[in-house]
């Protein structure tokens, strides 16, 4: 184990959120690091001392004080939101069938033109015949 993977696991093993397998595999990395070791005891001592301060008391109006003076975030209405994402997906709609339309309009017009011009008709249902064979014939 590297000592930069021990480091979070000591803080993660203070906190109790270290699960048994890796909390032996961080007990066996410190019996071997003197580093490890010394930041471990470090951050217990830290904990210790930190437990001991006396818990300052607060004015019960300090809270909703607090709470009053945070900037509100204006609501946004149901109506007003929603709207525009209808209205842009309904242009999309409109905008994706008319270009499909005027594509399809293009590709019909071709093939009328390239069918009017050949000598042979020959109507192949898809399945029938591969494309290989329509082009030896």
């Amino acid at each position: 184990m590297r000592c930069k993977t021990a480091e979070r696991y000591i803080s993660l093993q203070q906190d109790n959120e270290l699960n048994a397998k890796r909390n032996q595999a961080l007990c066996r990395h410190l019996q071997n690091c003197a580093s490890c070791t010394s930041i471990q005891s470090c951050n217990l001592a830290l904990q210790t001392s930190l437990k001991e301060l006396p818990q300052a008391e607060y004015p019960q109006w300090l809270h909703h004080r607090i709470l009053d003076n945070l900037p509100r975030q204006k609501k946004q209405s149901w109506a007003g939101g929603r709207a525009l994402s209808y209205a842009t997906a309904s242009l999309a709609i409109i905008f994706g069938l008319l270009a499909g339309t005027l594509v399809g309009i293009k590709g019909y017009e071709g093939d009328e033109l390239a069918t009017q011009n050949e000598t042979e008709y020959s109507y192949i249902s898809f399945g029938e015949q591969s494309l290989m064979e329509a082009y030896d014939d």
